[in-house]
């Protein structure tokens, strides 16, 4: 079995001895060098994996219960949004005006909205942002658009939003989650999306300029 020490040797006996000082410092050097960047790899690696474990264990999946989260409505009060109790089960679609996917995806999610009929009922989440009133005029959005920070913990789940945008999530009528997707309504998404609710989309709309 080949190692290091006797790689070096067999490269020592083809050099003139005065030369094989400068070698064997250039290949310590070299071993050292690639020791370092291998162990530096395994703790980015280790890192990576405890980032994930984090973020996982505290972003909102599928079972958790969420009965209710504060957010602000568009009249600028701060209001109770409750999903345990309700008739309907609730769709939380979580959105921000500065999200080019959202932009495109919401035909798709008027659709959803129009074809739930009294199943569900659609409740818009958004980061903070001085033109998202606009932004909902501007779409004729007719469900209520909460902002709220999407690190805030959501009741006594201690969840938060992933942050990922556009995302929907959906609960029963006791708040317990029974649905959560990330991205816009398009490929197999749109597909899972479009059956799941018993609708038809319409797809993406084209790619825009400006907001």
């Amino acid at each position: 079995m080949f190692t290091a020490k006797s790689v070096l040797r067999a490269v020592a006996s083809w050099i003139p001895r005065g030369e094989k000082a400068v070698v064997y410092a250039i290949c310590g050097t070299s071993l050292v060098l690639n020791l370092a960047l291998i162990m530096q790899g395994r703790t980015l690696r280790a890192t990576v994996t405890s980032l994930r474990a984090v973020t996982n264990r505290h972003t909102i999946e599928v079972g958790d219960v969420v009965t209710e989260f504060t957010g602000t409505g568009q009249d600028g009060k701060v209001g109770i949004v409750s999903l345990a109790g309700q008739e309907t089960g609730t769709i939380i679609y979580v959105f921000a005006p500065t999200c080019h996917w959202c932009s495109r995806n919401w035909e798709n999610v008027a659709a959803v909205n129009r074809g739930i009929g009294s199943s569900y009922h659609i409740v818009g989440v958004s980061p903070p942002d001085e033109r998202l009133k606009e932004y909902v005029a501007k779409r004729h959005i007719t469900f209520p658009v909460y902002t709220i920070d999407l690190n805030m913990k959501l009741g006594k789940s201690g969840k938060v939003f992933a942050g990922v945008t556009p995302q929907t999530i959906v609960a029963d009528r006791a708040g317990r989650i029974i649905q959560v997707w990330s991205g816009a309504y398009d490929g197999s998404l749109g597909h899972i999306i479009a059956t799941f609710f018993g609708v038809s989309l319409p797809g993406l709309a084209p790619e825009a300029r400006g907001g």
